[in-house]
């Protein structure tokens, strides 16, 4: 797909299949939106259920991602919410 000049690819990476490369990009656009605590991101994003990466060109400028599922964290909450962990890697893809 041809991108506009000014315009975002925005594209899933497979299974969080993310390349050491990807993966130090990603972490230096974590790092610099502050949002997110860039350590535990280097932690859990290869372990992600889903990954999507924006890109400019070839720099990637965003990234997205749908945590793992922890039910043994989920567990401490359980008074408190209701829990359903619905999506699995496999019907996830179907969406995507």
């Amino acid at each position: 797909m041809k991108a506009k000049k000014d315009a975002y690819d925005v594209a899933p990476i497979p299974d969080a299949d993310l390349t050491e490369k990807e993966l130090a990009a990603c972490i230096a656009v974590i790092k610099k939106g502050q949002a997110v605590d860039w350590r535990s991101a280097l932690r859990e994003l290869p372990l992600a259920t889903a990954v999507v990466i924006a890109r400019k060109g070839r720099e990637i400028v965003g990234v997205g991602a749908i945590k793992r599922e922890r039910q043994e964290y989920a567990q401490r909450f359980r008074g408190i919410q209701t829990f359903h962990f619905l999506w699995t890697r496999s019907n996830w893809d179907t969406w995507l």
